[in-house]
């Protein structure tokens, strides 16, 4: 494949709710947009680096934004294991229901908006009854799940959520199952967006990266809109993995 030459190069600061500044380090996020491959200028390194750069090349992406963030371990954890924690971040990242009513900054409209305004498990991906969000006592190496989203942009989609566990990180990818829309004009194709979470640990504190991916580059009117929602994607999805570490229990149920 030839070299990535971006057409389009932006360093966006995340906007995130810094109510929790104990937690709280800088944060980054880089849009991309352009023909060909990318590589992870954001991701740390590590064993499962090779695993993203490996989805990031089948995808073929033409949008693509990541973003990392860096928080202290709460206090009612600190005295667990590693395993205990990872059980415990791997529990909240399950908790897709409190994705709902999630907020981010909007650029344009100068103040926050919900991202999800319905978020919960379903049986598959033809939908059924509303699911509880489970509690592990252990992580499988690999789990799928589907939830039913409603987004203030997007509208209704079906994602596909593939967890994976490794003994000191995480992962969750988010596949939409349903074409996406803006308005009257499609965005994505069903398999064609993605967004994704790795949590690793390093020197005493949580790395949270983000990544979203877009097969195709929307049209140009569109293009900033989009570029700058998956921005807020990324930073809203971080954002909740950190307001939910606090909520998270320090003894095991």
């Amino acid at each position: 494949m030839s070299a990535f030459k971006p057409r389009a190069q932006l360093l966006i600061p995340c906007v995130l709710s810094l109510w929790l500044s104990p937690l709280a380090a800088q944060d980054t996020t880089r849009a991309y947009q352009g023909e060909g491959p990318l590589r992870l200028e954001l991701a740390p390194a590590g064993a499962d680096r090779a695993l993203l750069e490996s989805i990031l090349r089948q995808a073929e992406p033409q949008l693509v934004v990541e973003s990392i963030s860096s928080l202290e371990i709460p206090p009612q954890l600190t005295s667990l294991s590693q395993a205990e924690r990872f059980l415990r971040y791997g529990n909240s990242l399950r908790s897709i229901s409190s994705l709902k009513g999630i907020e981010y900054f909007s650029q344009s409209l100068g103040k926050k908006r919900v991202l999800f305004l319905e978020s919960y498990l379903i049986p598959g991906p033809d939908g059924g009854e509303m699911q509880n969000d489970p509690w592990l006592d252990s992580l499988p190496p690999r789990q799928i799940l589907y939830a039913r989203q409603k987004e203030a942009v997007f509208g209704l989609s079906i994602m596909r959520l593939d967890y994976r566990s490794g003994p000191a990180s995480l992962i969750l990818s988010m596949e939409n199952e349903n074409p996406l829309w803006l308005g009257p004009m499609r965005v994505a194709k069903a398999g064609e967006f993605s967004t994704i979470l790795w949590l690793s640990e390093d020197s005493g504190r949580i790395q949270v990266y983000a990544l979203a991916l877009l097969k195709e580059l929307p049209l140009k009117i569109l293009r900033a809109k989009v570029s700058q929602s998956f921005s807020n994607r990324v930073a809203a999805l971080s954002d909740w993995f950190r307001s939910g570490l606090y909520a998270l229990p320090g003894e095991p149920r």
